[in-house]
């Protein structure tokens, strides 16, 4: 009735759970904690007959297959719970224990294999699912707080008749660790250089990481009424923008950087304190993808703009796990 609908923002609920079979919802299981949600409407295509000679005015409609379903979700990033969007991002996981946490490692797989979800969200009185959908993009961008932006594309909208939905979802250990800016350090040195340290410090206040992968729906085939799994039809893309207050000594350096196309090796550390709940992001290889821009303006704020390539060294680069960017989250969280 009326109370829920109130609730709608407040206590709503978006559940996501990896799916096996394109097309198939799955009930999901974990909840995550989302900012904004802007789910596909389910837009299918209408024809009507009014386009025939002797017809005059419409007089009848038909419902044809349903198109792409676009949607895009934002959250906040907790040190819990965003495991299963990393991977599908990504497209490479594996597991370790250490001394009193997990460590969770996504690399990039430039030739992904298939990986989807089913989301679910609470509307009022029912719940309604993207019963598959492939995470196409994902953006990583400090604002009060760690925050992350996805776009996925589904296949179509159903109603589940899922009752209690908002009883039925897990949430980890209630999203208590964000990371901040305080507890973040970004280290940038020569790609054949020693291994980052603390002197290879730059101190942005501004960090965008934004990994977009080539996925694309193909048109509906014959037998289907939806999109089928999309095809990454082109290479992944990481770029990183980094964002200063002020010009200073390191990042002057950079418009040679650019004019010299040197080759820089980045990590990107966001800690929580008092504990060993860490979020740390690799870039093996990094280059400036255009001149830095300095404004010209009192103090000289700056922008970098890098992009991550696979480094062709043959091995790691010094202090490095890979040879792409890869991903590495320390938490309590179960393997996926």
């Amino acid at each position: 009735g009326n109370k829920k609908m109130s609730l709608i923002q407040r206590e709503n609920h978006v559940g996501m759970i990896k799916g096996s079979e394109w097309g198939t919802a799955v009930t999901p299981t974990a909840g995550v904690y989302v900012k904004g949600h802007t789910p596909p409407k389910g837009a299918r295509k209408v024809i009507t007959n009014e386009d025939e000679f002797g017809r005059g005015m419409a007089s009848s409609a038909e419902l044809l297959e349903f198109e792409g379903q676009s949607g895009s979700m934002s959250l906040r990033v907790y040190s819990e719970g965003l495991e299963g969007i990393i991977d599908s991002l990504m497209g490479d996981y594996t597991h370790a224990t250490d001394t009193g946490f997990n460590k969770h490692t996504f690399k990039l797989n430039t030739g992904m294999g298939s990986k989807f979800h089913t989301i679910a969200w609470d509307e009022g009185d029912e719940v309604k699912a993207v019963n598959s959908a492939r995470i196409v993009s994902g953006n990583f961008s400090y604002a009060d707080g760690l925050n992350l932006d996805i776009n996925y594309l589904g296949d179509k909208v159903s109603i589940t008749g899922w009752n209690n939905f908002e009883n039925t979802l897990t949430y980890p250990s209630k999203g208590k660790n964000i990371f901040k800016l305080s507890d973040a350090e970004v280290l940038i040195n020569a790609e054949g250089g020693a291994a980052l340290a603390s002197g290879d410090a730059l101190n942005p206040s501004g960090i965008d990481i934004a990994i977009t992968r080539g996925f694309e729906a193909l048109a509906v085939t014959a037998g289907k009424e939806t999109i089928t799994e999309p095809i990454e039809k082109t290479a992944p893309v990481v770029e990183v923008t980094l964002t200063f207050p002020k010009k200073e000594t390191t990042t002057a350096g950079y418009f040679a950087a650019f004019n010299n196309r040197e080759f820089k090796k980045m990590q990107i550390s966001f800690s929580v304190k008092d504990s060993d709940h860490k979020l740390t992001f690799n870039f093996p290889r990094v280059f400036l993808a255009e001149a830095p821009d300095f404004a010209q303006d009192t103090p000289v704020p700056t922008t970098l703009k890098l992009k991550a390539l696979v480094s062709d060294l043959g091995a790691a680069p010094t202090g490095m796990d890979a040879l792409v960017p890869y991903i590495e989250l320390q938490n309590d969280g179960a393997t996926l």
